[in-house]
């Protein structure tokens, strides 16, 4: 026990006498900015080439510029009916009515000046009536 605690003495002297005084990197200040978005049944888009209950959504964001594409982020949350934001990609199943598993995913992509939304329900072909989401770009 005695040299467990001398190692770590020793270990917390040596950090003080040659940190990294000149070689630690402080990153830059980190910038983000919130926004809320619900889209209805007429926001989503499908795709007559692809499968049945898929549903996409582009929502333009010129917030999400070069700076962002290069060295930041952008997170996508929906709100779930607990009013828990719960962060995309999201994939969940479920059982029908006729006891048949199928699953749900809602997925984020984003581009230069674009956020995109993808929903897949393979039970139910029609698109959300009502998906509450919160974005939040972080650039430095």
């Amino acid at each position: 026990m005695r040299k467990i605690a001398l190692i770590i003495i020793i270990s917390m002297i040596a950090l003080a006498c040659f940190g990294c005084a000149d070689e630690c990197y402080c990153p830059p200040s980190v910038y983000t900015q919130n926004f809320y978005e619900t889209l209805f049944p007429d926001n989503w888009l499908i795709d007559e080439h692809d499968l049945e209950g898929h549903w996409f959504c582009e929502l333009k964001f010129p917030e999400i510029n070069n700076d962002v594409l290069a060295s930041g982020a952008v997170l996508v949350y929906y709100l779930d009916e607990y009013k828990n934001w719960v962060l995309l990609p999201y994939t969940t199943e479920y059982v029908n009515t006729a006891g048949i598993p199928y699953h749900v995913e809602l997925w984020s992509g984003y581009r230069l000046g674009y956020l995109d939304i993808d929903y897949i329900n393979f039970n139910n072909t029609n698109p959300p009536t009502k998906l509450e989401l919160k974005i939040t770009i972080i650039r430095y």
